[in-house]
């Protein structure tokens, strides 16, 4: 299967674009960066995605139902892999409201954070890394990586913040940044351990992975872009996602899953979801309160930073 064959199978999505590392060309000064070699660790065959009752501060807690539902079935095709360390100090987390404690799955206990990801296809086969937009997860991806992984050797994660990787509470060792978020993109590639991928990126996260390409061409055969913000208008966040960065109502809207998951991704997307498939993306809103404080705070930073052009 070809690059332009691969664009075609994502055709499900809008506006694919398929550009060699060359054509990228960086904008935005660069710190330096050093990072640490990880370890996998990985999630049983056949395990329950994790429940909660709720971190003591999130509107809803738990799940609907004790019954095997979609969120355990995705659960189980993935793996965790640790991969880029918290940047300054890690204390206990407590929401940024009324300084209460939130509870386990909203602590980040160890060195590096944990990605969630999905993998198939033989790994001989050039690797492919499939990289969600906002307000998503590797889970829109689910249809597409197995028929992928005929030809390609097929990787789907989520990002920091979002669907089951971690998600550390803004000022706790990770701020959301486009350049955090290039930072941990090179770690997780490094962590990949192959000689040279094809990365798959979707929308107002496309940016971040173009800075990583700038700065490792090398590493990287195609980049596959969906909806990229390429034009100044295009750029700029949608207005219902900017409400959640309101004051205070900012926090109240990121802790309802209805809005904050499947409510916000219904609202900027062409996405038709299915109520079954609702529920795999507001589980992480049910179980912690973590899942909203991320989604603000990397929608307040992408605010900020989204400067986008292609050369």
């Amino acid at each position: 299967m070809s690059m332009g064959s691969l664009a075609v199978q994502l055709g499900s999505f809008h506006g694919a674009q398929i550009l060699n590392p060359s054509t990228v060309k960086k904008k935005l000064k660069r710190k330096s960066f050093s990072f640490s070699r990880v370890n996998a660790l990985y999630a049983d065959d056949g395990e329950i995605a994790p429940q909660s009752k709720g971190d003591g501060f999130s509107f809803y807690g738990g799940k609907y139902s004790d019954e095997r539902d979609k969120t355990d079935d995705w659960w189980a095709r993935g793996d965790f892999m640790y991969a880029y360390s918290p940047q300054g100090s890690s204390n206990t987390v407590k929401e940024p409201l009324f300084g209460m404690k939130l509870g386990a799955q909203s602590q980040i206990s160890s060195n590096e954070y944990r990605w969630f990801y999905v993998e198939e296809g033989t790994n001989n086969n050039h690797t492919i890394l499939l990289l969600h937009g906002l307000c998503s997860q590797a889970y829109s991806f689910r249809h597409v990586i197995s028929i992928l992984a005929k030809d390609y050797h097929v990787i789907a994660v989520d990002w920091l913040g979002f669907g089951f990787s971690d998600k550390p509470l803004y000022g706790n060792g990770f701020n959301y940044t486009t350049q955090e978020y290039t930072n941990a993109l090179s770690c997780l590639v490094d962590r990949l351990k192959s000689n040279q991928i094809s990365i798959v990126a979707q929308g107002h996260f496309t940016p971040p992975v173009v800075e990583y390409i700038s700065a490792n061409p090398f590493k990287i055969v195609k980049l596959i872009m969906i909806n990229p913000p390429v034009s100044k208008e295009h750029s700029a966040l949608p207005s219902n996602l900017l409400e959640f960065t309101n004051l205070f109502l900012g926090d109240i809207f990121s802790q309802d899953p209805f809005k904050a998951s499947d409510g916000a991704m219904s609202r900027i997307s062409y996405y038709a979801i299915t109520e079954e498939d609702k529920m795999v993306y507001r589980k992480p809103y049910l179980s912690s309160g973590s899942a909203g404080f991320a989604l603000k705070s990397v929608i307040k930073s992408f605010k900020k930073e989204l400067k986008f052009d292609l050369y």
